[in-house]
């Protein structure tokens, strides 16, 4: 008999084979790759057309799927970010093993060394790798020690107990490092996006009296109030961008303001001055209770500041 946590894999996989663009798979030669622009478009905010500009197509890869450079600049100039991606589309939401993680972090670091970089990128097989090497400038940026790497396994199956053991240990030593989305990982994504509602979260907000404005308007009640970031980057939602159901963009691509986020939640002589220099947030729920030192939402969703709280949640360890 199928557990509950197998129906629900089974169901969340049915319903993101509906959503991964039919149009773009027939585009494209691998049905991993519509996977992963579906990820790119829904996940990480890129329109369609655009993600596909990441994406290796063919069988001869070397194990990568696609690759992203994000740029962020600080005091020092330009860091870079470079995310690995690989990508499996399984017939159905079956378990993703130890090995498989294991060879793609082995193929991922492949990447990070110059002489290795060349090898990878040189049969005549692997052309739509060498170009994202290439438009990237990344055996420059390696030799500059001005980028670092990620690695992140996206597939519609779900990562067994060993695999996410092996995950952990890699973190360990370098944060963030290495990520699985799976099935399970993804769910409140693929669900968020079948249906335009909030999800079901509870969000309360550590206020007092002296730093909040409230009013009521009929049978709507509006509060304007300064909340700390430390308290924004706990609300539920924000990984998963289940929290922006209801914002019509989700979630922008990094871009130049998303980089002055970061130079400014990163730098502590920015934090002082920067709720007078920020546009705000702003957050509609179906309940909006006023206590004597909190504000509860719920069921809330953020349509407006969606790249502000990203910021802040990837910042997190910057923030006072």
């Amino acid at each position: 008999m199928a557990t509950h946590k197998s129906k629900r894999r089974q169901s969340l996989y049915n319903l993101l084979s509906k959503q991964v663009n039919v149009a773009v798979e027939g585009e494209l030669a691998k049905s991993r790759a519509a996977l992963l622009v579906w990820f790119l478009s829904v996940v990480k905010g890129f329109d369609e057309a655009d993600a596909v500009e990441f994406i290796c197509d063919g069988d001869g890869d070397g194990g990568i799927d696609g690759l992203l450079m994000e740029t962020h600049e600080t005091d020092d100039g330009n860091r870079y970010v470079v995310t690995a991606f690989q990508s499996k589309y399984p017939h159905q939401p079956s378990m993703v093993g130890e090995k498989e993680i294991a060879e793609f972090i082995a193929r991922g670091e492949r990447l990070q060394n110059v002489n290795s970089l060349r090898l990878l990128v040189e049969p005549s097989d692997r052309e739509e790798l060498r170009r994202l090497v290439e438009r990237f400038r990344l055996e420059e940026k390696i030799e500059d020690g001005t980028v670092t790497f990620k690695l992140h396994f996206v597939t519609a199956g779900h990562a067994g107990g060993e695999a996410r053991k092996l995950v952990e240990a890699h973190n360990h030593s370098r944060p963030d490092y290495v990520k699985v989305w799976d099935i399970d990982t993804l769910g409140p994504a693929i669900e968020s996006y079948s249906a335009v509602a909030p999800a079901a979260n509870v969000v309360c907000v550590p206020v007092s009296k002296s730093e909040r404005l409230l009013v009521q308007a009929s049978d709507y009640r509006t509060s304007v109030a300064a909340v700390r970031a430390q308290d924004i980057v706990q609300w539920p939602g924000i990984e998963d961008r289940s929290l922006f159901n209801l914002n019509v963009r989700r979630q922008l691509p990094a871009n130049r303001v998303r980089s002055a986020l970061d130079r400014a939640t990163t730098r502590q002589i920015e934090h002082d001055r920067f709720l007078a220099s920020h546009n705000g947030i702003t957050v509609i729920c179906r309940l909006l209770e006023v206590e004597a030192d909190r504000i509860v939402m719920h069921d809330p969703s953020v349509v407006n500041g969606a790249q502000s709280i990203i910021a802040f949640f990837d910042n997190q360890d910057a923030l006072t």
